[in-house]
């Protein structure tokens, strides 16, 4: 079987020339050269938000995935600039280099507040001067990307909507999410009656996946929250992630992943939860979903790899939160890295504290 055109995800040459305001640069990169036959200059294979997207919440976090290793010390705030488009001011936030499980670094920017609201925000890589890969290289040319920051951020989520039983006060859809009550086909709510889902793909009849709307360019949807008063140091949530890129594409580039980023008064922090590489070195589990998210594009129907999706069953996710200060909030991301093929659904549920 052939897989469909891989999508570069837009990248556009950018002449920008604002500085980037960080508080630091927690690094999971190399600290030097550590492949010196390594020739290829390192690209930007998927970007979150997607360029060009529009009526992205406010509250988002930028996350851009790299097909090599990164130099930790050559991320930094001339590396990569985060500035509003109208006036060129820099953006204030906090950089992340997180890791593939194929070892390339996934690079995400969370910002210190909520982005100006109906702004366009640019993000822009130099090539000269930038970020170098661990074979010493640099961009071959210059990269950026925009997107449009629209609507309102979310209200502050109650502590009895931590399982979504109590509508959609508190948590902020962008793409293709929606709040899901009872069981879909065999994949039931951790925690009582509701539970979120945010999906990768399209409908091929238009529409999203497990909603009405569209994955941001067709590979990426966001579910953020608003503030949550923090209640102990261990922030806890459910997650169940689901594929169509089960088996058949395990320990490909097509590595669909799942982010979290948290953001307090006192601190941020962004990590990659599970990817479709990261779960391929376990067995996933054949799934069997509703007929509405069968359509998905590519299929979701029972089974694994080509016949359908798998899945890993629910999982917790486990943050120690102490250092952040109340009230934090959240933000959920999953992209369809390397194309806008073969859909991946995460569900999520019971956020608590223990």
């Amino acid at each position: 079987m052939n897989r469909r055109m891989v999508v570069v995800f837009g990248l556009f040459i950018l002449m920008l020339s604002a500085a980037l305001v960080f508080s630091g640069c927690p690094s999971t990169g190399t600290g030097g050269v550590t492949d010196a036959d390594d020739d290829t200059p390192p690209s930007v294979v998927q970007a979150v938000p997607p360029n060009m997207s529009s009526g992205v919440d406010p509250a988002t976090v930028i996350a851009l995935f790299f097909d090599d290793a990164l130099i930790a010390s050559t991320v930094t705030t001339s590396s990569v600039q985060v500035t509003r488009q109208v006036n060129g001011d820099p953006i204030a936030g906090q950089l992340f280099l997180g890791q593939s499980q194929a070892g390339n670094t996934i690079v995400t920017f969370v910002p210190s507040g909520t982005l100006p609201l109906s702004e366009w925000i640019d993000v822009y890589l130099p090539a000269t001067g930038g970020v170098q890969d661990d074979g010493g290289n640099e961009l071959a040319y210059a990269q950026g990307m925009s997107f449009q920051a629209a609507g309102s951020s979310a209200p502050a989520l109650p502590g009895d909507n931590l399982s979504f039983e109590q509508g959609d006060t508190g948590i902020v859809f962008s793409g293709d999410g929606i709040r899901l009550g009872g069981a879909q086909g065999e994949i039931a709510p951790s925690d009582s009656s509701w539970m979120a889902a945010i999906s990768s793909g399209e409908d091929y009849i238009g529409g999203g996946v497990v909603s009405s709307n569209e994955a941001l360019d067709y590979t990426t949807s966001i579910l953020t929250t608003g503030d949550i008063t923090v209640t102990a140091n261990i922030l806890k949530f459910d997650y169940d992630f689901v594929s169509a890129e089960f088996n058949e594409w395990v320990g490909s580039e097509f590595d669909d992943t799942f982010v979290v980023a948290v953001r307090g008064p006192s601190g941020v922090h962004s990590e990659v939860v599970t990817s479709v590489n990261i779960v391929g070195t376990v067995p996933s589990v054949p799934v069997s979903l509703p007929a509405a998210f069968t359509e998905a594009d590519y299929t979701l129907a029972s089974g694994d790899g080509e016949d359908g999706a798998g899945r890993t069953g629910w999982n917790t996710k486990s943050l120690d939160v102490s250092s952040f200060g109340s009230p934090i909030s959240i933000a959920f991301i999953v992209s369809d890295v390397g194309d806008s093929d073969w859909t991946t659904i995460v569900f999520i549920d019971n956020i608590r504290f223990e």
